[in-house]
């Protein structure tokens, strides 16, 4: 092996999230809660590692959780994308209660889907 493939390679990127006003939040066992106001954006932050051949990606939503066909989906585009092997792409959430509500989830109202097709990132989820 090259000295060139020990390096350690990164790359970052992020874009914003942030929804509209009156999106129903996730979280705390309250069906209607609507977002007021927006205090700090919500963003979706990607690293991209790669050294000695092998590239991992991880992505992170300021969401407060994910489902795992969400997962499955955004690896799923990241390797038809990208070439990165859908078992190198870990995907997590921050999980704040001041965010849409993401996540089906018995006590907590609808979830959100509207937002997450409309995210910044949509393109993830194009099959």
């Amino acid at each position: 092996m090259s000295s060139m493939n020990n390096e350690l390679k990164a790359g970052f990127g992020r874009t914003d999230v942030t929804p509209e006003l009156g999106v129903r939040l996730g979280g705390y066992g309250v069906k209607e809660r609507p977002a007021e106001e927006i205090i700090d954006r919500l963003n979706s932050t990607a690293m991209v590692l790669e050294q000695y051949g092998l590239t991992v990606a991880v992505i992170n939503l300021d969401w407060i959780c994910i489902e795992e066909e969400v997962v499955e989906r955004i690896r799923r585009c990241v390797n038809q994308r990208t070439g990165i092997p859908e078992k190198n792409v870990s995907v997590c959430t921050t999980h704040s209660h001041s965010v849409p509500n993401t996540l089906n989830f018995w006590g907590w109202g609808e979830q959100e889907n509207a937002y997450i097709e409309s995210t910044n990132f949509r393109k993830f989820y194009q099959t």
